[in-house]
């Protein structure tokens, strides 16, 4: 039994024993060192518990799990999408503010740590920081069940030096959180990617972009029949130019929706606007004004959203649903309480999300037909 098979089995236990473990101490530490608005990968979730602490004191989370059961259980418990995924399928450039990899990584061989680690380093931005955790010592193999590469000072020391850019910041020595198993420690480290100009910065140097003010142009889709709400985060330059929502050729929004209600994929933007009006489907982005270089969500700032009521108070919307993580943070910083309703985040659709295939969105978005039942038997209030 490998340790993903063992975390699908024992869900139930695993996450009795460990979800309410108080573990603020190491998590304030971990915050202390992030800005307030910043973005955290949860590299490894287990029960969700960390994840619900970061997203309770105001910053964003991507959770990710090994385990599908884990997933499962963690999305309930935090009410965030929770994607299953490998170690060594992390692919990000330069993405997060901080790691988290609380008791995680410790699954992986020591041979295979060290390319883990480099992916991570390259997923983290310049100047962010990773928390890992291990078991102390020099042990390596199966216990109970679960592969661990136990690490002490030294055995670290000598495995980051295989990863370029990543630098000890802080390290120490603690006993288990949890009372009955004090007598075992734990080696917890902070690293940084020290705040250098990266590959990622010298190519926006040498072709750099100009930031421009702008404002939604188009109108939502909606009507009176509008059971889901999708909000996208602002319109690309090609729906800017076409002046209708996902114009760019390779978003895979359109074909998604089209694959999923057995329709032909509509062309026109009157052929998409009689499409989303046949299937009860209200679209409108989270962003009314920004300032914004080309397309780039992450290159957003000074934000001022759209007022939802518009839709909201003339529809009985069944649920929301957010494309990508951009509007997901978003609608949770700005919206979720204004509103009083909360957004069920999906993937990106846009052709940057090269991590999902159009079978995996496909796959992941197909909840949205629970809600959509022409006969109405599915109703999903806010």
């Amino acid at each position: 039994m490998n340790s993903i098979d063992y975390y699908d089995r024992n869900v139930d236990s695993f996450t009795a024993n460990t979800v309410s473990i108080d573990f603020h101490d190491t998590q304030d530490k971990f915050l202390s060192y992030l800005p307030p608005d910043s973005l955290i990968l949860d590299f490894g979730c287990g029960s969700g518990r960390d994840t619900k602490y970061f997203l309770e004191h105001g910053r964003w989370v991507e959770a990710v799990d090994g385990s599908r059961e884990m997933c499962r259980y963690a999305g309930r418990y935090t009410g965030i999408p929770v994607r299953q995924m490998l170690f060594d399928e992390l692919d990000a450039e330069e993405r997060y503010d901080g790691i988290w990899a609380c008791s995680s990584v410790l699954h992986l061989s020591y041979s295979e740590l060290a390319d883990v680690l480099k992916k991570m380093t390259a997923a983290l931005k310049p100047g962010g920081i990773i928390y890992m955790s291990f078991k102390y010592g020099t042990f390596e193999g199966e216990r109970n069940g679960r592969y661990f590469t136990d690490l002490t000072e030294d055995s670290f020391a000598k495995l980051i030096r295989k990863v370029k850019g990543l630098k000890i910041m802080e390290q120490w020595i603690t006993s288990d959180a949890r009372p009955e198993r004090a007598d075992e420690k734990w080696l917890n480290l902070i690293c940084t990617k020290p705040a250098e100009r990266s590959r990622k910065q010298l190519r926006k140097t040498r072709n750099p972009g100009a930031y421009q003010q702008l404002s939604h142009e188009f109108p939502p889709v909606y009507d009176a029949d509008s059971r889901i709400l999708i909000l996208g985060s602002f319109p690309s330059v090609k729906s800017r130019e076409q002046q209708f929502y996902y114009g760019h050729p390779q978003n895979r929004f359109w074909k998604v929706l089209a694959g999923l209600l057995k329709e032909s994929l509509p062309q026109s933007v009157e052929e998409k606007k009689a499409f989303l009006h046949r299937n009860h489907i209200a679209l409108w982005d989270v962003i009314d004004s920004c300032e914004i270089i080309g397309s780039s969500d992450s290159s957003i700032r000074n934000v001022s959203v759209t007022d939802l009521s518009l839709i909201l108070d003339k529809c009985f919307i069944r649920r929301i649903y957010t494309n990508g993580g951009t509007a997901g943070r978003l609608f949770k910083k700005y919206q979720k309480d204004r509103y009083g309703v909360e957004a069920f985040g999906l993937p990106s659709t846009s052709p940057a999300n090269a991590a999902y295939s159009l079978e995996r969105l496909t796959e992941e978005w197909k909840c949205i037909l629970d809600v959509l039942d022409t006969d109405g038997k599915n109703i999903c209030c806010l």
